[in-house]
Formats: C-alpha cells, structure tokens, sequence
C-alpha cells in the first residue's frame, strides 16, 4: 500500500518515512492579474493504493500516483479537465505535502537566470546555506538537504524532478518539512477536455549517507538512457585565447603545435566566429578554404574536427530570419519578438535545422558539436503548436539534429537546460565561463563541486584549461589570465578532480615545457569525479574523495580562500600519505592534517604500506 488516509489526510508511507497531507494544485492568472488556484477535494484511493483521484467540479479530475525505485519514492500527478472548464492561462501544477524530516542544511540551485527560462542550467547561482525555523527555499529542479527525524541529526535526502517530457520543474521546500514540486506551466493557456501532467518527481532520504546526489543522478540516467555514451573528451577549443577573433590561419597554427607537442588530446573544437552571422551558418570571409577543407586538415593531422553552433540566436541582418519570419515567435499584439525567438512546432524551421546539422556533420566531417546559448533564447510562450512549450522546444531541437548527423557525432549541450540534455547529449556544461581570474576558477569549482553527481547520466563539461599567465599573450589575445603559478597549480587539482572534459584553450606556440608538462600531468585523464565530503560543511567543496584508484585513495584538498587554512582527512586505521606536488611522504598515521597557503591545493595518495607509491610518476594518476 503507498497511499493511505489519515484524519482526512492523503498520506504515503515510504521506508519509515510518512509524507503527509499530499494535494495537487493549479494555480492561473484571474480576470485581473491576480493569482487564483484550484486544489482537489476528497481523495480516492485505487485498490492497490498507488493512484489517488478526486473531482472537482467545472474543473476536472486530480490524479496524484506513487511508485517506489531505487530505495526512493516517485510522486507525479496530472489535471484532466472537465468540458465544462473555462481556458486558463496557468501558472503552476503543484504536488504539495509535508515530508517527516527537519531541514538544517539545503543545497540547491536558484531557478531564475536574468533574461532566461527558470530552469536548472550551467548559470544558475549554487546555494547551499543553514535554515533559520521556518525558512523556505525554491530550487531548480532539485534540491539537496540534510536533517533531522527521531531526534537524530545525521539524515540526508535529495528530492527532484527525473524526467523532463512536459514542463521545466521547481522545487520548494521550508524548514519544516513542507515540500512543493511543481511543473512550471509558463502561463500557458489550459483548455476543457485536456490533459497536464508533472515529470516525475523523486525523493530519497537515508541516514548517514551524504552522497544522496549520486543516487539521483542514477535515477536520472535510468529514466533518460543514451543510445551511446562517449568516452570523456579531450582537445582545444579556440574561445578562451581567441574569442570571436578567429581565422583558419590561427585553428592550423595551432593543430600544428599540438601534433608537435604530441598532446594526447582527440579533438580539436572552433569555437564561435568562423560564421557569417547567428543564423546563417556557412563560413565567414577569415575562413575561405572553407569550412569542409578545414575539417579534412584538422583530422589528417590526427585530430577529430569539432564546431561550435547556437540554433536558437538569430542576428537581426541573419538572412535565415529575413526570409522567414513566419518561423519565429510572435507576441501577443502579433508583432515578432525582439529577440527573434524560434519555433521548432514549425515544419520550415525544422527542415532547416536538419539542413544545418546534416552539413556541419555529413557534409563538412565535424564530429563534435558544441551546441551553445540556448536558455536565454528559448521563448516561454507563443508557440504556433497547441501544447508546445520551452522545454519542447529544446528537447525537438536535439532531436532534429540527432536525426541529422552521423552516429558517431557527439553533441554537447552549453547555456542549456541540464537535466533536459539528458539521453539527447553526450555531454553538457556545468558550470560558469571560467574566464580569467582567480574568482572566476572559484565560481565554477563551487558549481562543478556541487554537481558532480550529473556525470551518472552525462559527461560533464567544467569548461576549459588554460595554463598561461599574463606574459604569455601576444596581440590575439581576447582575454588576459592574470592567474599566478600557485593558482595555475590549483586550476590543474580542480580539473583533475572535476573528472569531465579537458579541453585547453591556450596559444600552443605562447607556452614553453613546463606549460605543457603541466597539461601532461592530467594525462591519462581522471574518468570520474571526485566527490566532495565536505558538501554539506563548506561553501565550496575543499575536501574531495576520488575514491580507489590502481591500489591508492587519493584526495584533492583545496583553499579557496585569502587566508591560510588547514584541511583534515582521517582512516579508522594507520595509513601512509604522499603528497604529489611536494613529494613528501607521512607514514602510519590515522589522521593527516595539511596547512594549505591562499590559493594552494594538494593531492594526496593513500596506502598501507609506502611501496605502493611505486606506481606513482609524473602523472597525477597511477600508473597500473
């Protein structure tokens, strides 16, 4: 039995858990602006009691199922409307309720993004804080928490939205155990004789185990499986020493150098610039060997071509959006939107998409693609198809692309819905630009940290390496590093750690030996992040475990901050430490402690016995 009846309460028991006093909720606009909502009334039961309805008059019928996977419940619930029910512009249908856990500590996303879709994506600020009584907090898809039950302060739990078909999800949750999950139906309008319905919402909760995320980036994985999954990407990307400025004369310079330096890296990525304009995608005037050429000297040299490409930014001079505006969202006084905002419901925008993919893969030989600049561009409303929305737009978008290429092509997904990628993409940003500065490597190492889990169902993009500092830059440059060497050491622990993709993005012929043997030392790269048991302690995760790997434990201990700072890392019994970048050796000891100088980080293998560190070199991974 899941769901049950108490004191006029809809319950569901769950391990020894009781959520309580579950409804379901529209809420829509009024006559005039004023927020309105409709809840069900009495419940229902099925006989098996995992679906519970109830009628509301003039408005429809409330349903509300649970199903239990992978030690957690699944909550989702849909509004089937009465023919007698008025069109709605909607606003939310919520699943409301009480869990028995007290939240003392929340880790989350913020769900607004200036200028974008409210959804969980790369740019959504991390926030992880300590509840005063009564506190309430809204999240992006998900949200994390540790708690008390029975007088116990040691449970964790996670609850959040697994599938991503109808609507992007929210998530509220109060100090108290109160809990919401909603779909966010974008004041779209509800009609009589329809159907909405919420994605899947999962709760999991477990004494002792902090790493909750892991078992819900699993339950994701499961309910969006990928056809393939890639092996975790290396190779440069032009943005971060170029930018926009880019030209063929600089990509071959720098394929040149690569195959020179003999880097161990499979891709060479062009980032934006080698295009007429957003929207037409054909090479631009720096490019006239064009782009197929290009393509065919980057992969004789070794290197698998990859491209850069955003199908929801259009300029304004795009001949694409000149001689197609019945393509593109209109606002309600019928003028087009502003930002040239595209519909994938039309059958013309979708032939062209198909077009531009088939050519970037199929015609011109580009196996990677970096689709980017997509959550600031997806329209809330105004699509020419009943029922289609944001979330539909995107998920179409990737679809039509998928059709279009090759099988061995591989997509990843950047300013994009995260959880939405999942099945569509091989890889996906999680994280800020890491642009040039030292609090721009924090940011992204706070994002990257804390989403760790979203590598069980993608690759995680944590953005790209660049070594050099502000001598190595000649008048190419778009950005200046102004990182110094002990934070250059920092940034190689954090991509270490962070265990995703590995793309450089410095001028190889700028750099000198000891610039590369520094990206040498990530080679062979780490497949799998490591996970910070500091998660629910620290603003940003400075403690991170990457668990056994050939015979060692290693960690990766940080000090984000301006002071010096003294990590600890214990065993029940005697184990003996070495540190990479000092080389210094601790023998039988349960506990080691290290004092780490601003900005200073260290990785530190662990074993019973100190001839283990035999296989230890000059890569941060053991050798087998």
């Amino acid at each position: 039995m899941y769901f049950f009846k108490q004191q006029n309460s809809l319950c569901c028991k769950y391990k020894n858990y009781i959520f309580s006093n579950l409804s379901v909720k529209l809420e829509y606009r009024g006559q005039h602006y004023n927020m309105l909502d409709e809840t069900n009334g009495e419940w229902e039961l099925s006989q098996d009691g995992r679906v519970a309805k109830s009628f509301v008059e003039n408005v429809g019928t409330f349903e509300l199922y649970a199903k239990k996977a992978d030690g957690g419940l699944i909550l989702y619930a849909a509004l089937r409307t009465a023919k007698e029910f008025v069109a709605k512009k909607c606003y939310r249908l919520s699943i409301l309720g009480f869990m028995p856990v007290r939240a003392q500590v929340m880790i989350f996303n913020d769900p607004q993004v200036i200028g974008r879709v409210r959804d969980f994506e790369m740019g959504s600020r991390p926030r992880g804080l300590a509840t005063y009584k009564n506190q309430k907090e809204e999240a992006a898809q998900y949200l994390a928490f540790k708690g008390s039950f029975n007088g116990r302060n040691d449970y964790y739990g996670v609850f959040g939205f697994t599938t991503f078909q109808q609507f992007f999800g929210e998530i509220a949750l109060c100090e108290n155990g109160e809990f919401s999950a909603y779909a966010n139906l974008e004041e779209g309008w509800v009609y009589p004789n329809s159907v909405i319905k919420t994605d899947k919402c999962f709760f999991y909760i477990e004494r002792g185990n902090k790493d909750v995320l892991t078992v819900y980036g699993k339950r994701i994985a499961k309910e969006n499986p990928l056809q393939k999954r890639c092996d975790i990407p290396t190779g440069w990307c032009s943005w971060y020493y170029y930018g926009p400025n880019i030209s063929q004369e600089k990509i071959l310079e720098n394929v040149e150098q690569a195959k020179q330096y003999n880097l161990p890296i499979q891709y060479i990525q062009i980032d934006d610039g080698w295009q007429k304009c957003y929207g037409d995608w054909v090479e631009n005037e720096r490019f006239p060997m064009g782009m197929k050429a290009i393509a065919d000297e980057i992969r004789a040299n070794g290197f698998v071509p990859g491209i850069w490409v955003t199908p929801f930014v259009f300029a304004a001079e795009s001949q694409t959006f000149r001689d197609n505006p019945d393509w593109f969202v209109r606002n309600p006084n019928g003028e087009l939107h502003g930002n040239r905002l595209i519909d994938y419901s039309v059958k013309g925008a979708r032939d062209w998409l198909y077009s531009v993919a088939k050519k970037l893969s199929v015609e011109w030989g580009y196996r990677y693609i970096k689709i980017d600049l997509v959550s600031y561009r997806l329209a809330i409303t105004g699509y020419k198809k009943k029922g289609f929305n944001a979330l539909k737009n995107f998920k179409e978008a990737l679809k039509i692309m998928r059709s279009a290429v090759t099988p061995d092509t591989v997509f990843l997904t950047c300013t994009s819905p995260v959880g939405a990628s999942a099945g569509l993409a091989e890889g996906v940003r999680i994280s800020d630009d890491i642009f040039e500065r030292w609090d721009s490597l924090k940011l992204v190492a706070k994002e990257v940290f804390r989403r760790y889990y979203v590598a069980e169902y993608i690759n995680t993009d944590p953005d790209c390496l660049m070594v050099r500092n502000k001598d190595k830059h000649d008048q190419d440059a778009f950005r200046i590093c102004t990182r110094d060497e002990r934070e250059i050491q920092s940034f190689i622990t954090f991509m270490s750690a962070a265990g995703g993709a590995l793309m450089l993005s410095d001028k190889f012929s700028l750099l000198d030996e000891g610039d590369i043997d520094k990206i040498r030392a990530l080679f062979p790269i780490n497949k799998v992040p490591a996970k910070p048991l500091d998660l629910f302690e620290r603003d940003i995760p400075s403690v991170l475990y990457y668990g056994e790997r050939n015979g060692l434990d290693m960690y990766a201990l940080f000090n984000w901050e301006n002071c010096r700072d003294t990590l600890t890392v214990n065993w029940k019994e005697e184990k003996c430490v070495k540190c990479y970048y000092s080389g210094e050796v601790t023998k039988n000891v349960k506990e080691f402690s290290l004092t780490l100088e601003p900005h200073q980080s260290e990785i530190i293998y662990v074993a019973k016995d100190e001839t283990a560190f035999n296989k230890l070199g000059k890569s941060i991974m053991p050798i087998k």
